[in-house]
C-alpha cells in the first residue's frame, strides 16, 4: 500500500472517533449553555423580586415561562416574565443591556412579541424606545403606572387590543421623533406602504410640515394615500397625485398635499402662497420640497422612501428641528 492510500485509510479509521468527539462537544456545549442560561435567569428573577416587590406583594404577580424565547438562549442573556391578571411584563438582560416589554396575555403571539411599553418609559429612557439603564430605574418608572396598566389590559374595560397597541406604538414612536431619532420601516407591496402611511399619520401633530422625499416611482403618492386616509380626511380612492394641480386640500383645510415636481425655480414656488398654508393649523405633505429647502419650515418632518428591490421600499421618518 502506498503512502497516500495509507494516509487516507488512517483518516477513515479516525473518523468515527472524531464524529463522537464532535457530538460530545456539541451536546456538552448545549447542556452547559442551558445550565448557564438557567443560572442567569434565576439571578434575574431574584433581582426582579428585589427591585419590584410591589409586582408580587401588591399586585399578586407570578413568574411564568417567557413566551417566544428560544431555549436554551445565549447563556449571557436572561428572560423573566411576570404575569399579573391579563398583563405580561417580560424582562431581558444581557451584554450590558436591559429591556422591559409589556403585552396582553390573550394577545395573538405576534402582538405579544411587539414588546410594547405603552407610555411608561417613552418619555424617560432618553436613548431607546424600549429599555432603561437598569432594573431599578425601570422599577421607579413602572410602580406608579401599574394600576393604570392593569386597567388598560383588563379585557372588560380596555379598547380593542389592536387599537390600544396602535395607540401605544404611536405614543412611543412620537416620543422617538421628538428626540430626533429616525424611525424606519420596510414594505414589500403598495398595501404595506399604505399601512405604514396610516401608522405615521397617528403620530403627527395637528400642525406639521412633512416632506415626502424619493425618486420617481419610489412610492411617495402611495404613502400619501395612507397618510391622508390615516388622518381621517379622505377615503383611499379620493387621494390622487397633485402633479398638475400642484395643491390638493382635504378636510376643509386640515390637510394639504402639494407636489412641486413641475416647478423649477423658487420664484415659481413662492407664487403658491405656501407661507399662508404653513401658518394654518394643518398637516402639509409636500413632494419634491427638498429641492427648495430655503422655502420649507425649519421645523419639519422628513419621510424618505428608497427602493431596495422590485417591490420593497425602505421608509425612514425623522424630525428636523
Amino acid at each position: 500500500m502506498n503512502r497516500g492510500a495509507a494516509r487516507w485509510s488512517d483518516h477513515l479509521l479516525r473518523l468515527p472517533g472524531a464524529v463522537l468527539i464532535g457530538a460530545y462537544e456539541l451536546l456538552f456545549g448545549w447542556w452547559l449553555n442551558g445550565l448557564l442560561a438557567r443560572r442567569y435567569e434565576k439571578q434575574l428573577a431574584r433581582d426582579v423580586h428585589d427591585a419590584m416587590p410591589f409586582l408580587f406583594d401588591e399586585f399578586g404577580g407570578r413568574i411564568v415561562p417567557s413566551l417566544g424565547v428560544p431555549f436554551p438562549p445565549a447563556f449571557d442573556y436572561a428572560f423573566v416574565t411576570v404575569a399579573i391578571e391579563n398583563l405580561l411584563i417580560r424582562f431581558c438582560r444581557g451584554r450590558g443591556e436591559f429591556d422591559l416589554q409589556i403585552a396582553a396575555a390573550d394577545a395573538p403571539r405576534e402582538l405579544r412579541e411587539l414588546g410594547l411599553l405603552l407610555d411608561v418609559l417613552g418619555e424617560n429612557d432618553g436613548a431607546r424606545r424600549r429599555g432603561t439603564a437598569d432594573l431599578w430605574q425601570a422599577a421607579r418608572l413602572l410602580q406608579p403606572e401599574m394600576n393604570r396598566l392593569i386597567g388598560a389590559f383588563n379585557p372588560n374595560s380596555r379598547q380593542d387590543l389592536k387599537e390600544r397597541i396602535a395607540e401605544a406604538d404611536a405614543s412611543g414612536t412620537a416620543a422617538m421623533l421628538q428626540r430626533g431619532m429616525r424611525i424606519a420601516y420596510v414594505t414589500s407591496s403598495e398595501e404595506e406602504t399604505v399601512e405604514v402611511g396610516r401608522k405615521i399619520a397617528r403620530i403627527l401633530p395637528k400642525r406639521a410640515c412633512v416632506l415626502l422625499i424619493g425618486n420617481l416611482g419610489a412610492g411617495k403618492t402611495t404613502l400619501a394615500k395612507g397618510l391622508i386616509q390615516g388622518l381621517g380626511v379622505a377615503r383611499l380612492e379620493e387621494v390622487v397625485s397633485p402633479t398638475f394641480t400642484l395643491i390638493h386640500e382635504y378636510g376643509g383645510g386640515r390637510v394639504y398635499h402639494i407636489d412641486l415636481y413641475r416647478l423649477d425655480k423658487p420664484e415659481q414656488v413662492a407664487t403658491l402662497g405656501l407661507d399662508d398654508i404653513f401658518d394654518k393649523d394643518a398637516v402639509v405633505f409636500i413632494e419634491w420640497g427638498e429641492r427648495f429647502p430655503e422655502l420649507m419650515p425649519r421645523a419639519r418632518f422628513e419621510i424618505r422612501l428608497t427602493a431596495i428591490g422590485e417591490d420593497e421600499r425602505q421608509i425612514e421618518t425623522k424630525s428636523v428641528l
